[in-house]
């Protein structure tokens, strides 16, 4: 930054000096720091109002003479500063910022932060800053670089020139370059050295225009490697409203294509849950008068085979209810009421189901339970729920399975400070596609089944803050384990 307001200071200054004419005060007065100008004699040409007001000293009373001059001048002291302005130009400090102690007009002390540049005639240029300030612009800059480096997201800036001025890690990884080698870069000329290609969301390829908006590209890294992004691009301008640059943050294409994917995915359910709820009420009134039909018919019917219908449409009107009761739990989901529960409850619960149901007889359940005395909110009623469905998948996945065997295992975690129920079966396991899918609405391995049991085991655990762990291996088995926050 200091490189660059040295450059355009001494090309302005020493031309309007060439000419003759008065040096571009305006311009000079309006710079953040204190600058002083010498000739090849050491003698002051010029000083801005920051250098007045730091110093001292009017340029008027400064001019034509050496820091040496000055400083007799004025308090007949020998004056320090003109041996480090030989000493400095001289060496290979030049350009360099060097931190040294000064003495003002006043006698006040000053820590000053000096960077001297020789210019093409032999004058100096020396800027100055209190080192207070330079020290907080550089913590200012190292922050600023902290905060970009730890986004995820790609980002570049250029300044009004089209200068590369800012990359954060995240874009430097992203076209295989270290961050000083793409720093000062022309973005044009960057963007054709990475064969950067814009393509509009129509798929038509466009060369790199500068211009706000977003669009689709790709690009070849530095090794050679295949990228396609997202880019979002925006002017920066000033407080006056002048563009000063420009800033682009560039998103892996794949991944924003997957959230888009989630997202419409999302909308989908949400509209067939809204189809879905009006169907059921409509199915839930002529499926009460089959079932009272069927009722009828059983208690009048005279011959076996009338009664055999008569169950058959009672069965077949229960399992269109279980059906319709899925969808308006999935669709219409009740807000959990939340209680305190000790974990020996759910325990004794499950003790008390594989007891009392003849599922369970051929299946042999080891219990192991801990963590008695730690409690988590939760609604009871979808706990039960939720474990009944877990239970009744792993009793199915065992119905081939010699010696069925399920284990239960409840505890607490010190880790996570949550408290967990393990159910594991030694059934015919999943494949990996199916564990991936698992809980995915309307989706099943299962005949005559809707598929959104599961989904709505992990919706009420989630709303309960919990989660739900799913391990298995084909022909292995399946281990469930449902975490909720520990509340005691």
């Amino acid at each position: 930054m200091i490189s660059i307001i040295y450059t355009l200071i001494s090309e302005k200054y020493l031309r309007e000096k060439d000419r003759g004419s008065m040096p571009p005060n305006d311009l000079l007065d309006e710079l953040p720091y204190a600058l002083t100008a010498y000739d090849s004699a050491h003698r002051l040409t010029y000083a801005n109002k920051k250098a007045e007001e730091l110093l001292g000293f009017t340029e008027e009373e400064m001019l034509g003479l050496t820091n040496q001059e000055i400083s007799k001048k004025f308090y007949g002291l020998s004056y320090d500063y003109e041996s480090i302005l030989y000493e400095i130009s001289d060496s290979e400090e030049l350009g360099k910022d060097t931190v040294k102690t000064l003495r003002n007009r006043y006698g006040d002390r000053l820590t000053i932060n000096i960077n001297i540049r020789k210019l093409k005639n032999g004058w100096i240029l020396c800027q100055f800053t209190p080192a207070k300030e330079e020290q907080e612009l550089k913590n200012l800059k190292l922050q600023t670089k902290t905060i970009l480096d730890s986004l995820k997201a790609q980002i570049l800036m250029t300044d009004e020139q089209g200068r590369i001025i800012v990359c954060n890690d995240a874009f430097a990884e992203s076209v295989e370059m270290k961050s000083q080698d793409i720093i000062g870069w022309n973005i044009n000329d960057f963007k054709n050295y990475l064969l950067f290609k814009k393509r509009s969301f129509y798929g038509e390829e466009t060369t790199p225009q500068e211009n706000a908006g977003v669009y689709e590209a790709h690009f070849i890294t530095s090794q050679g490697n295949k990228k396609e992004v997202f880019v979002l691009q925006d002017f920066i301008r000033n407080l006056e409203g002048e563009t000063i640059g420009m800033i682009e943050t560039f998103f892996n294409s794949a991944r924003f294509k997957k959230e888009q994917q989630v997202r419409q995915q999302h909308e989908k359910l949400v509209l067939l849950g809204q189809v879905a709820t009006g169907i059921v009420h409509e199915i839930r009134n002529p499926l009460t008068a089959i079932k009272g039909f069927a009722e009828i018919i059983r208690l009048k019917g005279r011959g076996q085979d009338i009664k055999e219908y008569a169950d058959y449409i009672d069965e077949e009107a229960d399992r269109i209810n279980k059906v319709v009761t899925d969808i308006l739990n999935y669709a219409d989901p009740h807000a959990p009421v939340f209680q305190e529960i000790r974990i020996h409850q759910i325990a004794e619960y499950l003790r008390l189901m594989t007891v009392s149901d003849t599922n369970f007889q051929r299946v042999m359940v080891r219990f192991d339970c801990s963590g008695d005395n730690k409690t988590f909110q939760a609604d009871p009623d979808q706990i039960r729920q939720v474990l009944l469905h877990v239970m009744q998948n792993s009793l199915e996945a065992m119905t081939q399975v010699g010696n069925a065997r399920l284990d239960i295992v409840t505890g607490f975690n010190k880790e996570t400070e949550e408290v967990f129920i393990s159910l594991t079966d030694n059934g015919h396991g999943m494949s990996e596609e199916e564990k991936m899918r698992a809980g995915m609405p309307f989706f099943t391995t299962k005949d005559k089944r809707m598929g959104l049991g599961l989904s709505i085991c992990y919706r009420i655990i989630k709303q309960h803050r919990g989660r739900i762990c799913l391990e298995s291996r084909p022909g292995k088995g399946t281990t469930i384990t449902l975490y909720l926050p520990c509340t005691s």
